[in-house]
């Protein structure tokens, strides 16, 4: 299996993820029951927050919901974090798709507020 690397910009609200996991030809695979979205900071990886599923296929159809609620009390705003850019992106965070046995999608990440 390979492993996925995408950067990505979330914000500090709820944010609704939905992810696919298919075979070479395209057949849908199930992710594992542990299978949960993880964030941290880059910088301080002891601080990890971990989302489980809201949805999650055991029929064969390999798809994956989470939301993910993220708010500035779990990860605060650190001198050099620019909560606000889109167009210049800061990713003092990361990101992480994974169960016990397999890490599926993996990037930093960055935080945005809601205007």
């Amino acid at each position: 299996m390979a492993q996925a690397n995408f950067n990505a910009t979330l914000e500090y609200s709820t944010n609704v993820l939905q992810f696919w996991y298919t075979d070479d030809i395209g057949e849908g695979l199930d992710f594992p029951a542990d299978t949960k979205f993880y964030v941290e900071r880059r910088d301080n990886t002891g601080i990890t927050k971990p989302f489980t599923p809201s949805l999650i296929s055991t029929d064969g159809s390999g798809f994956l919901e989470v939301s993910v609620a993220l708010s500035e009390g779990d990860f605060p705003v650190q001198p050099g974090d620019e909560p606000t850019e889109f167009d210049e992106p800061v990713y003092s965070h990361m990101y992480s798709l994974r169960s016990s046995i397999d890490t599926y999608i993996t990037g930093k990440l960055n935080i945005l507020r809601v205007a």
